[in-house]
C-alpha cells in the first residue's frame, strides 16, 4: 500500500509540474504573438512617421524661407514646432496601431491606403 501511495504522490507531483509548464508555455506563446503583431506594424509606423515629418518639415522650410527676417533661433523654433505638431497628430493613431488586438491588421491596411503608403 505504501508503494501505491508513493506512486500516486509522484504522479500528482508530475501532473502539477506539467500544468505549470503548460502555463509557462501558453504565456510565452501569447508574449511571442504580441511581439510578432507589434513587429508586423513597425514598417507602417515608420513610414507614417516619415511621411508626416517630411510634410511638416517641408512646410516649415517653406515658411522659414518666406520669413527672411527671422534669426537662426526663431527658424529652429519654427522647425521644432512643425515636428511637434506632426508628432502630436501621430500619437493617438500610432498608439492604436501598437494595440494588441485583432483589429490591428485591418487598421494597418486602412492606414496604408488612407496615406498612400507603399505596399508592404
Amino acid at each position: 500500500m505504501d508503494e501505491l501511495a508513493a506512486t500516486i504522490d509522484e504522479y500528482e507531483k508530475d501532473r502539477i509540474s506539467q500544468e505549470r509548464a503548460e502555463k509557462i508555455v501558453d504565456s510565452e506563446v501569447q508574449t511571442f504573438g504580441k511581439w510578432l503583431r507589434t513587429h508586423a506594424v513597425l514598417p507602417t509606423i515608420k513610414e507614417l512617421r516619415e511621411r508626416f515629418l517630411a510634410i511638416a518639415r517641408a512646410e516649415a522650410e517653406r515658411t522659414v524661407s518666406r520669413l527672411s527676417h527671422l534669426g537662426e533661433r526663431d527658424q529652429q523654433a519654427v522647425r521644432a514646432l512643425a515636428d511637434a505638431i506632426a508628432n502630436k497628430l501621430l500619437h493617438a493613431p500610432l498608439m492604436r496601431l501598437k494595440d494588441d488586438d485583432e483589429a490591428v491588421d485591418k487598421l494597418v491596411v486602412a492606414a496604408r491606403r488612407l496615406f498612400e503608403l507603399s505596399d508592404k
